[in-house]
């Protein structure tokens, strides 16, 4: 019996690579609403936690059991346990803006038969997912045909993450270039987008103007404290449309992740991002 568990494992798990096209919410509410996300650098340092199976979209949801199966994501890669095994692969931006997962493997225990059924569900909707949505708090994978995984966020939030360091000396004198606007790349001519931090002023280029204005650290996550004046310049439509939704974000931030030291998030009580990379 241990065997034909063993061997059905393998052949649903036996699975190259998938293809899964990142989605990231737009508006406020709900994950229904999307953008092609390409931003992995939200993903990487998060850990989930399952919370919901869903077969179809006209079959009810599996909850029963399911908080036992969770996924992380680290720099290149991503594992987790399935209720049972574990398991484990690559992953990587690919250029039509999908993730390319690779290298998959799992462990070959067997366990009770309820869970060794709630662990093939898991794996088969797992290697099939095309999009994936997320804020701060949820995390969905979907398949072509409706399938879903619904995930919290168990990712332990700064207040609560001495591992990665204080917020306050991270940014202290420092200058970021943003690469990423809620899931999408910025690539504009010339400086682009930038801030710097000094003692309480934050500062840069929005694109098209000057910015600066007055932050305050709380609860290790950084807070825009005064109103952003800007310079009043005019630019390409595109470029002025990328700043406006930049400085409405970062007036709103509430929240703070450093990925590594060199990468950090601000978000929105909503699930806006905005991503940076240390220039210096």
């Amino acid at each position: 019996m241990k065997r034909k568990i063993l061997l059905i494992l393998a052949v649903i798990f036996a699975f190259n690579y998938t293809t899964f096209s990142a989605v990231t919410q737009k508006t406020q509410g709900n994950l229904e609403q999307s953008t092609v996300n390409t931003d992995t650098d939200y993903l990487r340092g998060t850990s989930w936690q399952l919370t919901s199976i869903k077969e179809s979209k006209f079959r009810t949801a599996i909850t029963d059991g399911v908080s036992k199966i969770k996924i992380n994501f680290t720099e290149d890669g991503f594992n987790g346990t399935s209720g049972v095994n574990n398991f484990f692969g690559t992953y990587a931006l690919s250029q039509n803006g999908g993730i390319l997962m690779s290298d998959a493997g799992i462990t070959e225990m067997a366990g009770s038969r309820k869970m060794m059924k709630l662990e093939s569900k898991f794996m088969k909707i797992l290697q099939n997912v095309e999009k994936v949505r997320y804020n701060k708090n949820t995390l969905v994978l979907e398949t072509e045909k409706g399938e879903t995984l619904t995930f919290k966020n168990v990712t332990y939030n700064n207040s609560n993450n001495s591992s990665k360091g204080n917020i306050e000396k991270a940014i202290s004198s420092t200058q970021w270039k943003v690469t990423n606007i809620s899931g999408k790349k910025v690539n504009l001519k010339g400086k682009g987008i930038t801030v710097n931090f000094d003692g309480g002023r934050i500062s840069g280029n929005s694109g098209v103007n000057s910015y600066s204005g007055n932050y305050e650290i709380k609860n290790n996550n950084i807070r825009i404290v005064s109103e952003l004046m800007l310079t009043a310049m005019l630019g390409p439509n595109d470029a002025m449309a990328i700043e406006e939704e930049f400085i409405n974000i970062l007036k709103d931030v509430k929240y703070t992740r450093l990925v590594d030291n060199n990468t950090m998030i601000l978000s929105t009580e909503t699930g806006a991002t905005i991503t940076m990379k240390k220039v210096k």
